[in-house]
Parts: structure tokens; C-alpha cells; sequence
């Protein structure tokens, strides 16, 4: 017998998710990374959809492509190394056409999802073993047109209502062998920011854990902190991950409180608190603070799906 959340998964479309979603954010193929940059800035995502000139979807600009170019760009500029504005990073990057920055981080290949199509076929793609680390899909319409972007935190939130209702509710993220699925990487307050960002980038990861001298956790910083990036951003890529969030970008380090939890902790206690704070990865702790290991959207998806 199913049980209520698998029954919502069959009776609930596509279209009934994303009828109170904001609508979609895109931009043009020829749109500059710069006109990309303010969308996802004023309309607090972390992907634009780009469309050709006849409306058609084409693929995303998310937040990890961005970082990926935006150290290309710094890497490339002749003065990196010195005490001058970084005009030709700067130029590179937010000049550059979105079509060129299209899937840089081969991560998050385009994906489609009709607007007709139950929950049920959505979760389904995004736990899809040959479609790894999907993190969002384009919304197609009737008439063949894209008309919202629908992503693992929907599918997530949605879960979320049901938390107890799994078979790895009452199990902890320990003996789900959670807090341990992914291999340990940190990065420390006084670390320069360009070294961060080409472990994120190398790492194919969009989150990492900052910690302080004694290894504590005291926030997460990730690609979405390039939302804020100006002209003069690339002048402070040699600063420590601290000075670079306070004068490279306008965006701030988040809270601890918001992105852990110890290995104790359920699974049903960590899906509501990723639904509830709206994060993207929670952080496993010792009781000493120190983070070992990180759980993501996609495993608690995959558990999900598992009933």
C-alpha cells in the first residue's frame, strides 16, 4: 500500500510544484556573464536559464560554472601577481558571453522535465544513477517552451513534510553511514580566497566548511558568494577567505547554527532542518565543533526515494 507521501509523488505534477514559484529567471544567449551575475543577485538564485533568440531553452549559468571562470579569468590576468587592478580579469569575466560559460564546470548537464509529469517521474530523474549530481531541471510547457525551473530543494522541502514517514527517519546519519559519504574537505578563515576557490572548483563541490585556527566550523562558503562579485573583486582574490567576504563581496559568511548537526542526529531531524534553513549542505560535527563530513541534497533524496 502506498503510503501518503509516494501517493502525493503520483498525484502531484510538475505544474502544482511550481505554481507559487517565482517565475523564470533567464537571460539570452548573447546576455553578458555581468547581466547574469545581477539577475542572480537581485533574484537571490543560483542559476540563470539561458534561451535563444526563439525561446528555447539552451541549458543553465549556475553559481559553480561562474566560479570555475571566474578563477580561469584571474588566473589568466598577466598582473595576478601584482599590487594593481586587475582590469583584464575583470574584463574577461564580466564581458564574456553566458554562451561561453555554459556548463563550464561539466557538472549539472541541461535537463527537461514537461510541466504535465507526476512528482513521482521528477524524483526519479534527479536520484537517476546515470544522471549524476543533477541539481536542477528546465520546466517545459505545452507549447515546447521552458516556463520555470524546478530543483532538489523543491523535491527536498517537499519531503520534508513527511520526515517521519520514511524508513530512515528514526535512523541517524551515522548508521545511515551519512556522515561520512563524502570525503572531508575544509578551508580555513586565513586562507588566501583564490586557494578556496580552486578547491571548490577542482572538487566539483559548490559548498565548502570554514573553519578557524583550532579546526572549528565557523561557516560555509560557497559559489554563490560570487553573486556578489564587482569590478574590483579580483583585486582581493590573493586576501584571506575572511578580508575577501568582507571587502571582495557582498555577501557574508553563514551562521554555524544554520549548517550543522552531529552524527546523532536522525535523518528525519536533518531533512527538516535543510528545508527549514534553506541550505544546500549541513555539516557533520564533533562535539568539539570540528566538521568530518557533509550530507547533501541529493542524499537525502536518495533515501527519499527509497521510501
Amino acid at each position: 500500500m502506498a503510503t501518503p507521501f509516494q501517493q502525493n509523488l503520483l498525484q502531484a505534477t510538475v505544474g502544482d510544484l511550481i505554481k507559487n514559484k517565482p517565475a523564470l529567471v533567464w537571460v539570452y544567449v548573447n546576455s553578458t556573464v555581468k547581466d547574469a551575475i545581477k539577475l542572480l543577485n537581485e533574484k537571490n538564485v543560483l542559476a540563470v536559464a539561458v534561451l535563444d533568440i526563439a525561446f528555447n531553452f539552451v541549458g543553465f549559468v549556475d553559481v559553480l560554472d561562474l566560479a570555475g571562470f571566474a578563477l580561469q579569468s584571474f588566473q589568466s590576468d598577466p598582473n595576478r601577481d601584482a599590487s594593481t587592478p586587475l582590469t583584464y580579469a575583470s574584463h574577461k569575466f564580466f564581458d564574456t558571453e553566458v554562451n561561453e560559460v555554459l556548463n563550464f564546470s561539466r557538472v549539472d548537464l541541461p535537463s527537461t522535465i514537461g510541466i504535465q509529469e507526476t512528482a513521482a517521474v521528477l524524483l526519479r530523474q534527479f536520484t537517476d544513477p546515470n544522471i549524476p549530481r543533477l541539481h536542477r531541471v528546465a520546466v517545459i510547457g505545452a507549447d515546447g517552451k521552458p516556463v520555470n525551473v524546478i530543483t532538489q530543494s523543491d523535491l527536498v522541502n517537499m519531503s520534508a513534510g513527511y520526515a517521519n514517514a520514511f524508513s530512515s527517519s528514526g535512523k541517524t546519519l551515522a548508521e545511515l553511514g551519512l556522515d561520512r559519504a563524502h570525503p572531508h574537505i575544509v578551508a580555513r578563515l586565513d586562507e588566501p580566497f583564490f586557494t578556496v576557490l580552486q578547491t571548490l572548483y577542482n572538487n566539483r563541490v559548490s559548498g565548502l566548511a570554514i573553519v578557524n585556527e583550532e579546526g572549528q566550523l565557523t561557516g560555509n562558503i560557497s559559489a554563490s558568494d560570487l553573486r556578489g562579485l564587482t569590478e574590483a573583486s579580483f583585486e582581493h582574490f590573493h586576501e584571506s577567505v575572511f578580508q575577501f567576504l568582507s571587502r571582495g563581496t557582498v555577501t557574508q559568511l553563514e551562521h554555524k547554527a544554520n549548517v550543522s548537526c552531529e552524527s546523532n542526529s536522525t535523518f528525519a531531524e536533518a531533512l527538516v532542518k535543510v528545508a527549514t534553513r534553506k541550505v544546500h549542505r549541513i555539516y557533520v560535527t564533533d562535539s568539539y565543533d570540528h566538521p568530518y563530513g557533509v550530507v547533501v541534497l541529493s542524499d537525502f533524496l536518495a533515501l527519499v526515494a527509497r521510501g
